[in-house]
């Protein structure tokens, strides 16, 4: 059973374009462009300015780069939210994470269904901060996991409500 919740980015990203920033490692691997392409796909051109890996060379959105020039900071650290795919091992996600997780930033994290997110194998699943999403997709196709997430850090959180069982046991002594 789901409860919709109301939280996060929204307040944030009133009237103005939201910044994601999209990981692929080894975008140069076919199969690795072709996820790259059906998460870009996925995400409202809308909504989103995305920066990537992917296409490193690619204009970065003129509010971006007047922000990061205004406060000489990197673009990193004006992105509201960072998908990254897990499903080869990389050392940059382990920075992006610990990035995003110091400045508080939501986190897709995605790897294939039937693998496990190895990246957390030292730290337990349950110790990560709630801005820490990670999601198995499925082979054919990543768009619904996005979206779900996409709800969730603009505004409207599904949530599972908890199940609580207990066995009642009378005895004598009551």
């Amino acid at each position: 059973e789901a409860v919709e919740e109301s939280t996060s980015l929204s307040d944030r990203t009133t009237n103005r374009m939201m910044y994601a920033y999209c990981f692929i490692p080894r975008p140069d691997i076919p199969s690795q462009r072709h996820i790259a392409d059906q998460i870009l796909a996925s995400l409202p051109a809308n909504d989103f300015s995305i920066a990537t890996n992917v296409f490193p060379n690619a204009p970065v959105s003129a509010s971006l780069a007047a922000t990061v020039a205004a406060t000489h900071r990197p673009p990193l650290d004006h992105m509201d939210l960072l998908i990254l795919e897990g499903g080869r091992e990389d050392h940059e996600l382990g920075f992006l994470v610990a990035h995003a997780i110091a400045t508080k930033k939501p986190i897709l994290y995605l790897y294939p269904k039937g693998t496990r997110p190895v990246l957390f194998d030292h730290v337990g699943m349950e110790s990560l901060p709630a801005t820490v999403v990670t999601a198995a997709y499925p082979p054919d196709g990543v768009t619904s996991v996005i979206h779900i997430f996409l709800a969730r850090v603009m505004g409207t959180v599904l949530r599972e409500v908890p199940h609580i069982k207990f066995t009642l046991r009378i005895t004598d002594r009551i």
